[in-house]
């Protein structure tokens, strides 16, 4: 059998040109992403068909997940098989796994290929009742439908897997069974119908006891409501008592302090604005009385200043001309000397000198320098003379202005700057004494009107105190605070009974309809009708009391027999409660335990059909009746179990008879020739070995030392599975016809070197001749060069695919 041709015409991004016409052996060549896997994609979707063609069966075949469009012809005996959509599987009748076991060889793996559910025994097991007829397959079919529906796993337990929980079924059916037999002995000595009788019993006894509780409470309430009525009545009085006190009130008190500690310090600040003004008045005649003294002294001192000024002048000229006076009269004295000296000389030149003429000449200038220096004498003098006049008028003016004889021009000197210098000062003194004046006297003025406003408000603030005193009918602030005491004190009594009435409603329990949470304040505008309000409703609780008592409790109680009375009823309810509880509990925790067991049944699925529902009571004939059903199932379960693992025994048998026939198969087989034949008779021999659940391959070299294939070397490796390829596809496409088979191969020696894949692609081109038909698909040159060298048939696919 082999493929005559075959046309993609589209599968996700390839479409070839025209179809392929193919011979024994054909290289397909493409670079990686130029088609070549999507290509062998193709083919192996085409083979299997849309359905088949599922990523459970085959890995990473839905990369493009639309179906190819294309066909091959197969050649099978002389007869043309056309596929598309399948028709190669139904045709041949071929398994998944034989199909991807045999004749494809996809992502470089010559391995066998083993899914979840079968093992790789299990695919030779398949291909090898083809060969001699055996039944392995169908019984394994039937046994796994049985393990499939059985109860039991095939190791002889029960099933415990998702929707298969026998086991746990069968364990909570006998803890159930073994919880009731614990549960049925204490329900022997404790009935149902005979504890509800007691509960009823005592349930009435309770309920007459509540009525005269009821009666004794009615009482008291009653008499409650009469002490509030009374205690109301007293908070009445004392409001009517201080409506009197009403106009007392601490902030009066506090403003009629205020006043009269304002009075005081009005008073106070009045009497100190008084002094204050008095001595203003003092000092501003103090003042005047010093600034009219001063007044009178100033002409004078006024013509002292002007003659000292005057003086002053004179005396600058006298110190100016008297600073050479020394030096003057040295000077007169030295003229004088010298003119006499001059004089002296030019008498001797006269009498001495030789000749007239130089008599003359000498005696001329020593008489014109004597006369000379004679004139500066007199001129000296006169200076000397007019400098001491001026000194003595100098004195005398003094004398006369000062009334002080002065011996020296310096002494006049000085008084007159005394002068000047008292004239200021007095006039300073005269203009702070002014300024004084009218400082005091704008002072006194200021404080004559403060005294005034003073005044003015401490006449208010007295007539407002008055005004007060005369409404609140009081003298003092004393007598008013006297009022404001007694005020407290009722209002003391006030809060007193208004704290009790509220501690005896919030203790009593009693809840009056629209009882306000607080009681009106004594000087509440409203509080009359408020309290009034309260009493209404009191009454009309007491009215709803008389209504609401039992009629057998017409007759009057004393309240202080009512008091033990009600202790000792209330103490035998209490009694009788307990013991209802106590049988309550026990007939609910009966209740709890049987129900306990019966939902335990339920959620395990254990009780189907005996009840639609589970009753809200359960008695014990019911737990009868669920143990019954329980050991029902556990029998039938026990049997089924027996039934299941007889059957499944009988089985094993049969499919170990079977299986002892496979190994023989396989020797029988044209495997050994062909791996030896491969392998360039490096390996004689090939056997398989099967276990109980597994199967072994060995091989034998020509030394006879065996080995398992994962001992071998991988390129060893490749060619036994390549070998046990070649083998099953014999078995399932020529057992009778002979005939041979293609092979779809992707890159199946990728792990050898160009020597060694040389070697290998040789081999399978003496097998293409013995009829075998190879279709090459690689991504390598080397290939490509040693197809070229041998002369095998070359597909470059990127030549045939067409642009889309």
């Amino acid at each position: 059998m082999r493929i005559k041709k075959f046309h993609i015409s589209e599968y996700g991004p390839i479409t070839f040109s025209k179809p392929f016409q193919l011979r024994n052996f054909t290289i397909f060549y493409g670079k990686n992403e130029s088609g070549k896997t999507l290509t062998i994609e193709a083919i192996l979707k085409m083979l299997v068909g849309k359905k088949e063609a599922k990523e459970k069966y085959y890995e990473n075949i839905d990369r493009v997940k639309e179906f190819p469009t294309g066909y091959l012809i197969l050649e099978d005996g002389g007869k043309s098989i056309y596929v598309e959509n399948g028709e190669f599987l139904k045709q041949f009748n071929l398994s998944h796994e034989e199909l991807k076991n045999t004749i494809i060889i996809r992502n470089s793996d010559l391995g066998i290929e083993s899914s979840q559910k079968n093992k790789e025994s299990d695919v030779y097991s398949i291909v090898t009742e083809k060969l001699v007829g055996s039944r392995i397959s169908e019984i394994q079919s039937i046994r796994a439908k049985i393990l499939e529906n059985s109860i039991i796993t095939e190791s002889g337990i029960f099933k415990d897997q998702k929707d298969a929980k026998y086991k746990q079924r069968y364990e909570k059916a006998r803890a159930v069974i073994q919880e009731i037999d614990t549960l049925l002995p204490a329900l022997e000595n404790a009935d149902y119908f005979e504890i509800e009788e007691k509960i009823t019993k005592i349930q009435l006894e309770i309920e007459q006891l509540k009525k005269k509780l009821k009666t004794l409470e009615i009482l008291k309430q009653e008499s409650f409501c009469n002490e509030l009525l009374e205690d109301i009545h007293k908070l009445e009085l004392v409001v009517e008592k201080l409506k009197e006190y009403k106009p007392y009130t601490n902030e009066k008190l506090q403003k009629l302090i205020e006043l009269e500690n304002k009075i005081k310090n009005f008073e106070e600040k009045v009497d100190e604005l008084t002094e204050r003004a008095e001595q203003a008045k003092e000092s501003l005649t103090k003042i005047t009385t010093e600034l009219t003294s001063i007044q009178k002294n100033i002409p004078k001192m006024r013509e002292q200043s002007e003659f000292a000024a005057k003086m002053k002048e004179k005396i600058f000229i006298y110190e100016s001309q008297s600073l050479g006076f020394e030096k003057l009269k040295h000077k007169k004295t030295l003229w004088l000397i010298l003119s006499i000296a001059m004089l002296i000389t030019g008498t001797l030149s006269l009498i001495f000198a030789p000749g007239a003429v130089l008599k003359s000449t000498l005696s001329s200038i020593f008489y014109g320098i004597s006369i000379f220096m004679l004139l500066k004498t007199f001129e000296a003098v006169k200076l000397i003379n007019n400098l001491k006049q001026a000194q003595i008028e100098i004195l005398r003016d003094a004398t006369e202005l000062f009334g002080t004889p002065f011996s020296d021009v310096t002494e006049v000197k000085a008084k007159c700057l005394e002068a000047e210098s008292q004239y200021k000062e007095i006039l300073k003194t005269e203009s702070q004494l002014r300024t004084s004046q009218i400082e005091i006297e704008n002072s006194k003025n200021s404080l004559l009107t403060e005294l005034e406003s003073q005044r003015n408000t401490l006449s208010q603030a007295q007539k407002e105190r008055d005004e007060l005193l005369d409404l609140l009918s009081v003298k003092s602030p004393s007598e008013l605070r006297q009022k404001l005491d007694e005020k407290s004190k009722l209002d003391g009594q006030y809060q007193a009974i208004k704290s009790q009435i509220l501690t005896k409603i919030k203790t009593s329990g009693i809840k009056f309809n629209e009882l306000p949470n607080d009681l009106p304040e004594p000087f509440d505008t409203q509080v009359t009708q408020k309290l009034e309000k309260l009493k209404d409703i009191i009454r009309n609780y007491l009215t709803e009391l008389r209504i609401n008592k039992p009629k057998e409790s017409e007759e009057t109680v004393e309240p202080t027999e009512s008091v033990e009375s009600e202790e000792t009823i209330k103490s035998k309810i209490d009694q009788l409660q307990k013991e209802l509880e106590i049988l309550k509990n026990n007939q609910r925790q009966q209740q709890e335990n049987m129900k306990f067991i019966f939902i335990k049944a339920q959620e395990s699925q254990l009780i189907e059909g005996l009840f639609n529902e589970i009753p809200d009571v359960l008695y014990k004939s019911d737990l009868e009746k669920l143990k019954s059903e329980l050991e029902k199932l556990i029998t039938n379960m026990n049997k089924q179990k027996q039934i299941e693992q007889t059957a499944l025994k009988i089985l094993q048998e049969i499919e170990e008879e079977e299986k002892k026939n496979i190994s023989d198969i396989f020797k029988q087989s044209n495997l050994i020739n062909l791996f030896a034949e491969i392998t360039d008779g490096r390996y004689v021999n090939i056997s398989y070995e099967s276990n109980q659940n597994t199967g072994k391959i060995k091989v034998k070299d020509v030394s006879g030392v065996e080995f398992t294939p994962e001992q071998l070397s991988a390129g060893t490796y490749d060619q036994l599975y390549f070998s046990i390829r070649l083998a099953l596809a014999e078995h399932l496409f020529g057992k009778n016809s002979g005939e041979k088979a293609f092979f779809i191969l992707d890159d199946p020696f990728i792990k050898y070197d160009k020597k060694r894949l040389e070697k290998q692609i040789k081999k399978l081109v003496d097998l293409s001749e013995q009829g075998w038909q190879f279709l090459y698909f690689t991504a390598k040159d080397e290939v490509v060069e040693i197809g070229e060298k041998i002369g095998i048939d070359i597909i470059k696919l990127e030549e045939f695919i067409e642009e889309r």
